[in-house]
């Protein structure tokens, strides 16, 4: 899919949260194929969680076991000590110890001690090394990381990612990050990040030139150091924080005209002039202010920006539809679709923009259908596909044809609704889960077209209600479409005479917390040729 926008972009406890409380969708069954990362899947967040269980359950086995070995041989080191050293002692270091053998043996008490030690203290330990706590514990932990292993250092820099993604798109403060104060996350777990959490996300930021959220997390990072140094134990200090501080804003200002050429949104709207005092607006709030509210035309130098603006405060909340357009749109419910179906139960329409024309159907599935379909990809999903014709994305995918979903005949609904033939794909999205902005069409110019046919429709159906954040975004047109259950959202990809319709260009906001569950079905051109009539003029 055409991808516009090439610029770059938890720690935490993840619930699969629905509008009513948590999700309990059983026992998760992992599939053999590779799995998608542990950051950004909802199925496999809570397939660790579920692994983690066994593994405490093990790991706290083993600590108590531990200290009762612990306290063995403290007891018999003490024990050697207050006899022997002690009742040798004035016998000086230069003796040799065969001397020290010889009184040992001649001194009731000392022998009584030693044999004492060995008959309780000594033996209780070799009963106790002979038990193998070590190797019942490694049991079970192999046993708990199953065929793909436990997250990785990239695993828990994924994660950082997503939460340094939600920071930068809702302006979140990294203070409130560190204290567990997120916005939308709905269950108040006073779990909060410790100062070395806070000290490996600015260093991740650093790295991935985040420059105006590494300095403000390297900012909480010192406060945290100078106020709990005594009670955490840190691989670093007030003085490489500072350094830290100072190397940020010289990569910062050393590179700042080649990263603003480049679109780059994680810097100041200027460089950096002292490390003290107050530091510069960002470039990301100079572009929401200035540029969300414009409408600027493509050969515009700061056209891309000024769409990324204003995605970003959709993602937010606002809305940029004129009071003309607004007034315009309406609902309705229609029962004159194809066959008789629709006459019984009239579809529930609501049209969300009308050039073109976007609307948003509710109660397209049933919640059986819904549970089902979730159900059958938990085991399923893998990671999003990379590469230079793929859309920055981060959720996990899995593909269905129609004889894998018999019980959910999702096609066949959609042809009654559309009268086109569709073929359905099933994401699932963790925090800081998004889609950055993409047309769905690639239109006639592509070098590698499908066989099918580009894409026609996009048939958007969301599997759960999203409280916060988590919008489907259309900066062009202005508006963005909130997740509700059992809704779908269709439009036309491109025009009736083939061209991609650039007013379609959208996006997903990343979520905050809980879970997204999307599935999209998009018909092609080839399989619905004589369905949807070119249009009258070339322009169409």
């Amino acid at each position: 899919m055409e991808n516009p926008f090439a610029s770059p972009w938890l720690f935490a406890t993840l619930l699969c949260l629905t509008s009513q409380g948590i999700a309990v969708l059983g026992p998760v069954s992992i599939a053999s194929s590779q799995p998608a990362p542990y950051a950004l899947s909802p199925t496999y967040l809570q397939y660790l969680s579920q692994q983690e269980r066994k593994v405490y359950n093990a790991m706290k086995k083993y600590e108590q076991e531990l200290e009762h070995r612990l306290a063995l041989v403290k007891k018999y080191t003490r024990d050697y000590e207050k006899s022997t050293i002690l009742g040798t002692s004035f016998l000086g270091e230069s003796v040799r110890n065969k001397e020290r053998d010889s009184i040992i043996s001649q001194h009731p008490i000392l022998a009584f001690r030693m044999l004492n030690r060995y008959a309780n203290e000594f033996n209780e330990i070799g009963k106790h090394i002979a038990e193998n706590a070590e190797q019942v514990s490694s049991a079970i932990v192999h046993e708990a990381e199953g065929v793909h292993g436990f997250p990785k250092f990239a695993d828990v820099e994924d994660a950082i990612i997503s939460v340094l993604r939600m920071q930068f798109m809702y302006d979140l403060r990294s203070s409130d990050i560190a204290e567990g104060k997120i916005p939308g996350v709905l269950l108040n777990t006073a779990v909060k990040l410790t100062t070395e959490h806070c000290y490996r996300i600015s260093k991740t930021a650093q790295k991935l030139k985040y420059y105006t959220l590494a300095l403000e997390w390297f900012d909480v990072t010192k406060s945290r150091f100078e106020r709990d140094f005594q009670e955490e134990h840190t691989a670093f200090n007030a003085s490489s924080i500072d350094q830290d501080i100072l190397e940020t804003i010289a990569e910062h200002n050393r590179e700042y005209q080649q990263l603003y050429d480049e679109g780059h949104e994680y810097i100041f709207a200027k460089r950096i002039r002292t490390a003290s005092g107050p530091r510069p607006m960002t470039l990301r709030t100079q572009m929401v202010n200035e540029l969300s509210g414009l409408h600027l035309d493509e050969d515009d130098p700061e056209y891309y920006q000024s769409i990324y603006a204003k995605h970003i405060a959709l993602c937010n909340g606002q809305n940029f539809q004129s009071r003309r357009e607004l007034a315009k749109l309406k609902c309705w419910q229609d029962s004159n679709r194809i066959g008789e179906y629709w006459r019984i139960r009239p579809l529930k329409i609501e049209q969300v923009n009308s050039n073109p024309e976007i609307i948003q159907i509710y109660d397209i599935l049933p919640d059986k259908w819904i549970s089902h379909l979730k159900a059958i990809a938990f085991s399923a999903l893998e990671r999003a596909p990379t590469g230079p014709n793929a859309t920055p994305r981060t959720a996990a995918y899995s593909w269905f044809k129609d004889q894998d979903i018999p019980q959910v005949p999702i096609s066949r609904r959609i042809e009654l609704i559309t009268g086109l033939n569709v073929a359905l794909q099933v994401a699932a999205y963790a925090f800081g889960g998004h889609v950055e902005l993409h047309f769905d069409s690639k239109g006639p110019d592509d070098p590698n077209p499908d066989p099918k046919g580009d894409r026609v429709t996009t048939f958007l159906i969301y599997l759960n209600d999203v409280s916060v954040a988590g919008l489907t975004t259309f900066p062009k047109l202005g508006f963005a479409v909130k997740p509700v259950k059992g809704s779908a959202v269709l439009w036309y990809t491109n025009t009736p005479n083939g061209p991609v319709d650039k007013w379609t260009l959208h996006g997903a906001c990343p979520l905050i917390s809980g879970h997204k569950w999307i599935a999209t079905k998009w018909t092609h051109s080839n399989e619905n040729i004589f369905k949807r009539p070119c249009g009258l003029v070339p322009s169409d």
